[in-house]
């Protein structure tokens, strides 16, 4: 998903790229905690240990990533 949007012609606005790199995260996130609470039960620990203590690092990660990109983008266009 992230690469195909990243490839779209609006990869070069921060307002866009900002928002897919943050769905990214939650794509990623689905899978891992329907397979934790696959193991260890749906309760409160898939979220106490599957998702509280990454998802703010994630977060941060994928901004940093969306902030980066169109200027990446710009400069590897040029090479």
């Amino acid at each position: 998903f992230v690469g195909s949007m990243a490839q779209s012609r609006h990869a070069s606005r921060l307002s866009f790229m900002i928002p897919v790199m943050l769905s990214g995260v939650i794509i990623m996130y689905i899978p891992g905690l329907l397979y934790l609470g696959s193991l260890v039960g749906f309760d409160e620990r898939v979220w106490a240990w599957g998702f509280t203590p990454f998802i703010l690092a994630d977060c941060v990660k994928a901004v940093i990533a969306g902030l980066a990109f169109p200027y990446l983008q710009r400069i590897v266009s040029k090479i």
